[in-house]
Formats: C-alpha cells, structure tokens, sequence
C-alpha cells in the first residue's frame, strides 16, 4: 500500500512538470532522497487508507530540483508565492476504499492554541490536487501557526464512516532531508542566470515576484507592471519599431499597468480576460477608479505580441498616486468570488 501511495504521489507531482531541458541543468538527485522529502510531510493512515500531504515550499523547491524543466523555476516561484500566505494540504487516496473527507470541517492548528478554518478555494485548483484545503498562516488576531515556541501543527478533519473529526499532525519545525538545501542552491543558480538567456514568462516572474499577490479562492495572481520594467520587456523581446515605442511612451505617461495570471491558464486560457473585465482600482486617495479603455485599446492594437501568451492579461487604469495605498479589485463571475489586492507607494 505504502509503495502504491508513493507511485501516486510521483504521477500528482510530475503531471505539471514539463520534459524540456532546462537552460543549465546539474545532475538530477536520486529519486529516493526527493521521496523522503515527500514522505516528510506527508500523514500516512493505513487502517483508515487514507494520506495527508502538507505541500510547503520546500516540498515544490525539491520538484523542481528533480525535474531540472526549462519552467522549473518560474514553477516553483509561482508555487512559493502560492504558500506563502497559507498553508496548503490535501488528502491522497491510498487505496480503493480511501474514505472521503470535508473540507469544510477541516480545522489546522498548533499545540500554542492558535487555530484556523480552511478558506475557500478556487475550483480550478482542484485540477492539481483534488480537495485541496488551504489554510491562513495566521489567525484573525495576527498569531502565527507556526511561529518559535510551537512545536505541532495538527488538521483535523471530518472523515465518512468515523463519528468523530480525526486529527493527523506534522512536528514543528519541520526536519527536511539535506537535499532541500541542494535544492535551493540550484534554484538560486537558475535565478542569477543571465536575463538574456531566459525565455519571457521566467524574465516576467524572476522580476515580478516581489511584487506578486496571490488570491486562492479566485486562483489569481496579480502584480502591478512598473514603467521601468515595461521597457525591460519591450527591450528583451527585441522590439525596436520607432512607431509602436513612441506608442509604449504615450501610453505609460499617465497610465499605471497590472498583470493578471489565471492559475487554469493553460487549461482556461480565456479566464484571466473575462476576469480582467471586472477590474477596477481604488487610487492612493481612496477614489474607486475605472479602466482606461482607450489606452487598453491603443495596448491591444500596437503591442499585441507582448500579450500573446495565453492565461495572462494586462489592465491599465489612469494614474493611481505617487504615494499611499493602491487597491485592485476583481470578481470570478462563475463563483462570485471576490480578491482584493493591495500595494504600498
């Protein structure tokens, strides 16, 4: 049973991993060591046949390590930023008679008495792990699950057939194998390679993230597009026609941009647009502010080729303020779900 649980983890993990070689790739770590990270978070219950996975981090930085793909780092980026505000865990059938479980029972908490609900996730999500739970790091109070001083972290969970929520828990902190630090040195290394050398969604990415909000019930990412690396963009991608740069110039004096990502990107290409038409800003003086549809449309028309990838989309909105607060608002019409993003200036 156990060896079939671990097959199933490995076809879960790989099915998004793209085969295409890397830009530089280094010998790929034994498959072993990268199943005893898996294992490391991961609750087995063999008289239940049921598994729980707790995906942090550092189970995604030894993935991509594994797959050495020409994504793996843009990958593993986009799933940092996904766990960096929840926690994310998710049960895995073991078995045939695997016991199905609620969601919306599920409680995570510490032994320090901090307890969190699970939030509510986006159906696209589901796709790669089925009955994915997200989790708030912290409580409504600001009290960290697992800060210093606490040393489990315990989900409990309605389960069929059992009268009673069960609980499994992980220790904290948690004690990873020494491949994880192999693992971040090699992304560290993909990170620092020459921009030139990188295709346009890791130049995007490595460049963004610091910027990069993530909201889990609309499976959004959002990030505000500064001027300064618009023109790194439009440089790396070798456009050089005088008219459409003189186009770029107009449309950024006065104008703030945002990229909009649909985590179903490739399964809902379409997505990210329909989400994009909901957009609206609130300005630094707290001012609800629409969508300049006119530069939009002067975007669409002279630099389509910037937005021809699929599952992302840009929205542009009158100047929003030097300085304060800057809000954009969406809604996923199908779920009615609704993410507010925030940035300082």
């Amino acid at each position: 049973m156990i060896r079939k649980f671990t097959s199933l983890l490995f076809l879960i993990l790989l099915a998004a991993a793209t085969v295409a070689p890397a830009q530089e790739q280094s010998a790929k770590p034994d498959g072993k060591e990268v199943e005893k990270v898996f294992m490391t978070v991961t609750r087995l219950d063999l008289e239940r046949g049921a598994a729980f996975t707790w995906w942090t981090e550092q189970v995604w930085a030894t993935q991509a390590y594994a797959d050495q793909g020409e994504e793996s780092l843009t990958t593993f980026s986009i799933l940092k930023l996904i766990t960096r505000d929840q926690h994310l865990i998710s049960p895995l059938p073991i078995s045939d008679n695997t016991p199905a479980v609620d969601p919306k029972t599920a409680v995570l908490s510490n032994d320090l008495g901090v307890r969190v609900s699970a939030m509510p996730v986006h159906p696209s999500l589901n796709g790669m792990l089925p009955s994915l739970m997200a989790f708030p790091k912290a409580d409504a109070r600001g009290n960290i699950l697992d800060a210093p001083g606490a040393t489990a972290l315990t989900l409990t969970i309605g389960m069929a057939g059992e009268p009673e929520p069960v609980s499994y828990s992980w220790p904290l902190p948690v004690k990873y194998p020494d491949i994880v630090q192999d693992a971040y040195a090699w992304l560290d290394k993909q990170a620092l390679r020459d921009p030139a050398l990188m295709n346009e969604k890791e130049f995007i990415i490595t460049r963004l993230l610091p910027l990069m909000q993530f909201d889990i019930a609309t499976a959004i990412i959002a990030a505000p597009m500064p001027e300064a690396l618009f023109r790194e963009l439009v440089q790396h991608d070798g456009m050089d026609d005088p008219a459409k740069l003189q186009i770029l110039d107009q449309i950024l004096q006065g104008n703030d941009f945002f990229i909009l990502v649909g985590m179903d990107n490739k399964e809902n290409p379409e997505r990210s647009d329909t989400v994009a038409r909901t957009a609206y800003a609130m300005n630094a003086a707290g001012k609800r502010v629409e969508q300049n549809q006119s530069a939009m449309l002067s975007f669409a028309d002279i630099f389509e080729e910037l937005d021809d990838e699929e599952g992302k989309s840009f929205v542009i909105f009158p100047h929003l303020g030097k300085t304060g607060p800057v809000k954009l608002m969406i809604t996923d019409e199908p779920t009615g779900a609704r993410a507010e993003f925030m940035w300082m200036r």
